[in-house]
């Protein structure tokens, strides 16, 4: 809504949880979205509304920036990872407060290949 200064994220931007990724399974689709993610910034909007948070979302361009910096450290755990138990035990350690969920679970078996998504 450029008169309002306002982006509505969708499923792109998360805030305060564990991001889901098994649909951003190649490194392509994970570089796509980190410009789109880039491009909400470039508007300079007032307001971001995330398409996934829990309690209290800070509904500016940080939903944006914590979106990314996930993303990214997912990427970087998972390279480090020796497996999805591994990577998921990374992740908790980063976000210790975020509830731990399937899509955590899911993001990091298809992210370390021992899972498909879909099914």
């Amino acid at each position: 809504m450029p008169s309002a200064k306002t982006v509505t994220g969708g499923v792109i931007v998360y805030e305060n949880q564990h991001v889901w990724m098994a649909d951003n399974q190649t490194p392509e689709s994970r570089r796509q979205w980190l410009q789109t993610l880039e491009s909400i910034k470039a508007l300079q909007p007032d307001t971001v509304v995330p398409g996934h948070y829990l309690e209290n979302p800070r509904l500016d361009t940080r939903s944006v920036d914590f979106t990314r910096d996930y993303v990214l450290a997912f990427e970087a755990q998972a390279a480090q990872a020796k497996d999805a138990a591994d990577l998921r035990e990374r992740m908790i350690k980063l976000y210790p407060d975020f509830p731990q969920d399937v899509g955590l679970d899911i993001s990091t078996k298809v992210m370390m290949g021992e899972m498909k998504w879909p099914q």
